[in-house]
């Protein structure tokens, strides 16, 4: 948390200080990061700012399972599209498009129709 925000050579620091997040002064000491979190700590369960574009401070933290931290995060448009169906596969670094059909006859017409155009 402290090294994300303050430390330019972590590689999700561009995702956190770069953007101006901040741990808060109380923080800056693991015994008082423990005092406030620790009633509420779990076990499997990690840090999660309430307000993604908020600091590390006990009025925007919570303890959250990995499933929920995942879905709270900021939008990033360019890797987003209105289309439904329209994703970009971070991996091969290429927009892609999923279409479900109702049956196997339809999605091979829908195949054989777009090999044509291509």
């Amino acid at each position: 948390m402290k090294s994300r925000c303050s430390n330019v050579n972590v590689p999700n620091w561009k995702h956190y200080g770069g953007r101006g997040i901040k741990v808060c002064d109380r923080w800056l000491t693991f015994e008082k990061f423990k005092e406030d979190m620790l009633p509420t700590w779990q076990s499997g369960l990690e840090l999660d700012r309430i307000d993604v574009n908020g600091d590390y401070e006990p009025s925007n933290c919570r303890w959250s399972t990995i499933s929920q931290n995942l879905k709270n995060r900021r939008n990033r448009s360019e890797f987003q599209s209105e289309k439904n169906g329209v994703t970009w596969d971070k991996n091969s670094k290429r927009w892609g498009y999923k279409k479900y059909f109702s049956s196997k006859e339809e999605a091979e017409d829908f195949a054989n129709q777009n090999r044509r155009q291509s």
